[in-house]
């Protein structure tokens, strides 16, 4: 594989490569507050998570079978444009299922949330950033306020 094609297969692994980082920094967390030392946490987040590997190599595979020489077919070309949407409002309806508009907070934490992913998205162009700044503004609005 030459290095262009991998460099650009590792630009667009790296979300999700980051959102497991931090999943797993997450896990480690819970694991040590549940008795469990650095190392059990750590054997258990590479033997037990290394699921995650295949949505790291689902990122890579593309640029392996497609990148350099050989054009990418319509077909998958046009799953590329039209996936992430559709993921994305999944994601949102999923999330925002279980709001409660009838009763306090009203759904207010994950509107103002929801806003600053825009905002964040709009201003930055960072997947990274838009998911890190609206968490931590769901979490401090819940813990702080509601």
């Amino acid at each position: 594989m030459n290095k262009k094609v991998f460099k650009k297969a590792l630009t667009a692994a790296l979300p999700v490569m980051y959102s497991y980082l931090i999943i797993g920094m997450g896990f480690g967390m819970v694991a040590q507050s549940r008795g469990f030392g650095a190392l059990w946490a750590g054997a258990m987040s590479l033997f037990i998570y290394a699921g995650s590997m295949q949505f790291v190599a689902l990122r890579f595979l593309p640029f392996l079978l497609f990148g350099g020489k050989r054009e990418t077919p319509p077909f998958i070309a046009y799953l590329g444009r039209v996936l992430p949407s559709a993921i994305m409002a999944m994601l949102v309806v999923y999330c925002l299922r279980n709001v409660q508009l009838s009763a306090s907070p009203f759904g207010i934490p994950e509107l103002l949330s929801c806003a600053v992913v825009v905002l964040l998205h709009v201003w930055k162009r960072s997947t990274i950033l838009s998911i890190l700044g609206s968490t931590a503004c769901y979490m401090l609005l819940v813990q702080l306020i509601f």
